[in-house]
């Protein structure tokens, strides 16, 4: 196919990719601070995490592959990228995705809070990573897999607050653990121990507070005493 990937439009406000081009490459359009909206081809199926890094004035992403706020690229039910980020303090994820690609929340200078309904199955590694301002973030109930991902929260270190609504523990793996300070980790209250034990999440359990849901789908576990 045909990328993107250098973009020389210095000092442009508004930039249309052409139709034809399927994909743009990371740090495509770095450092463009006068980038204001970009419009995107019906043509394009990827994206990668870092193609708008540091743009800190645009404000909407055009064409088939957006949200309806325009802030963020969406393909089909994944949602691969939140690209225009000034101003953002809160996001919910659109209730048609099913999964959360590759650090679409990392790095986000402003965002604070993030939520999302309970289709959310997949969410990749990094998710919510290097994001100073973020404190609060609710997980889907269906959430199963972080898809050989791992680190969602790396140095996002002013969390207050992470809702876990899954009454199993997703798969998860993390190979650099933060300290923070603040946090406290809400997890369904028939399912402490669960986590507690998990090998993924365990050594999160100094954060873990048993919490009762009343809205979770699916009823209660039953856990095996063998």
């Amino acid at each position: 196919g045909t990328w993107i990937c250098g973009f020389a439009g210095n000092g442009l406000t508004e930039y249309t990719i052409p139709e034809g081009i399927k994909g743009i490459e990371n740090y495509t359009f770095e450092d463009e601070k006068d980038l204001i909206s970009v419009t995107l081809p019906s043509s394009l199926v990827e994206v990668g995490a870092y193609a708008f890094y540091n743009c800190p004035n645009l404000e909407a992403v055009y064409g088939p592959n957006t949200s309806e706020d325009h802030r963020s690229i969406i393909f089909g039910d994944q949602f691969r990228l939140f690209a225009a980020r000034k101003g953002i303090k809160h996001i919910h994820i659109p209730d048609n995705v099913t999964e959360i690609g590759y650090q679409v929340f990392a790095e986000c200078q402003e965002l604070e809070t993030i939520t999302m309904g309970d289709q959310v199955e997949v969410i990749e590694g990094y998710a919510f990573a290097f994001s100073p301002s973020l404190k609060s973030v609710t997980l889907s109930a269906n959430f199963r897999s972080t898809n050989n991902g791992y680190n969602l929260f790396l140095n996002s270190d002013n969390l207050e607050e992470v809702y876990f609504r899954s009454l199993v523990p997703p798969d998860y793996y993390d190979s650099q653990m933060s300290e923070f300070p603040k946090l406290k980790m809400y997890v369904p209250e028939q399912s402490l121990e669960l986590y507690k034990r998990h090998p993924g999440w365990s050594q999160y359990k100094q954060y873990m507070i048993g919490f009762d849901y009343d809205d979770l789908p699916g009823g209660n576990i039953y856990i095996s005493s063998d």
